[in-house]
């Protein structure tokens, strides 16, 4: 009887691990190779993926934040003077990266937090949001990271952060 063969390859930032061999192996050790994999990558001190392996307080660190902001959408959209459908859209997306500590947000993330901004939404944003969100990302207030994700535009989060705070 053979022992089944596995395939498998870890990717994180620059460090990449590709193994070929004994699933009985990967099955005692696949724990034991991830974590060593983390480590590796944080001592690499590849930002994009430290984010995933720390969490939400060194997103918070990675924006600058300090200490964790509070705040509904409608608390967000306040602060930011938000009074057209492009600008709630970005009080949501704001909403979603300092609040929520996202990087990254969905198309339907970002409209359902616009959607509960019950002081500010109204039927024309709700019907308009596909095209004004195409607008936030022209005016490079968001950027399409594709797949219909999107994240702050870097420029925008020292700016919008002191604006919320």
């Amino acid at each position: 009887m053979s022992i089944p063969e596995s395939k498998i390859k870890i990717k994180m930032g620059s460090i990449e691990i590709e193994y070929e061999g004994s699933s009985d192996f990967l099955k005692q050790e696949i724990f034991d190779l991830v974590e060593a994999v983390s480590k590796l990558h944080q001592v690499s001190h590849d930002d994009g993926l430290n984010s995933l392996i720390k969490g939400p307080e060194y997103i918070e660190n990675l924006a600058g934040v300090g200490e964790k902001i509070e705040g509904s959408c409608n608390e967000i959209a306040k602060k930011l003077s938000a009074k057209n459908g492009t600008e709630l859209i970005f009080a949501a997306s704001s909403k979603l990266y300092f609040v929520d500590c996202k990087e990254r947000f969905t198309y339907e993330e970002i409209r359902s937090e616009m959607n509960s901004a019950s002081n500010y939404v109204n039927e024309a944003m709700k019907k308009n949001f596909a095209q004004n969100l195409k607008s936030v990302v022209k005016q490079d207030r968001l950027k399409d990271l594709g797949g219909k994700t999107y994240s702050l535009a870097a420029a925008k989060i020292d700016e919008t952060r002191a604006r919320i705070v």
